[in-house]
């Protein structure tokens, strides 16, 4: 499959996604050979699925995803708000520290793992946490 027919199966994906034909979407993701256009597949999988409370799916989706792109920050950051959404606060939190550990750097993840601390009960870490956000995004209003 080339660069071109990847992308336009991609598309192809969303468009089954969102119109209900979930099955052949999935089936489609299936046959993208390119790594990077069907992690990107999967995930729009993952987050229609969610969008419609299939929580369930939308993991099963984000796992393939991860499995074209294991490393891929934007990947484990979602589903660590994946896993949050799920009830699961305890993993959520261990993957949002490993992610601000390996030097992921968005305003977005400091929120959430702040907002993970304080619900496990260590209030001085997401202090920490937002204030070293503050120090460097100041005008970032979600740090707010």
């Amino acid at each position: 499959m080339t660069a071109r027919n990847a992308a336009e199966s991609l598309q192809l994906v969303v468009s089954l996604a969102l119109s209900g034909q979930l099955d052949e979407a999935a089936a489609v993701a299936r046959a993208i050979g390119d790594k990077a256009i069907a992690a990107d597949a999967w995930l729009a999988l993952s987050r229609i699925n969610a969008n419609m409370q299939r929580l369930g799916t939308a993991r099963e989706a984000l796992d393939r995803a991860l499995e074209y792109a294991p490393a891929a920050p934007h990947l484990r950051l979602e589903r660590a708000l994946l896993l949050e959404r799920m009830g699961d606060s305890g993993r959520a939190l261990a993957e949002l520290e490993t992610l601000a550990r390996d030097g992921v750097d968005s305003p977005m993840l400091l929120v959430h793992l702040a907002r993970g601390l304080e619900y496990a009960g260590r209030e001085t870490d997401a202090v920490a946490a937002l204030e070293g956000g503050l120090a460097r995004w100041p005008a970032d209003p979600a740090l707010h």
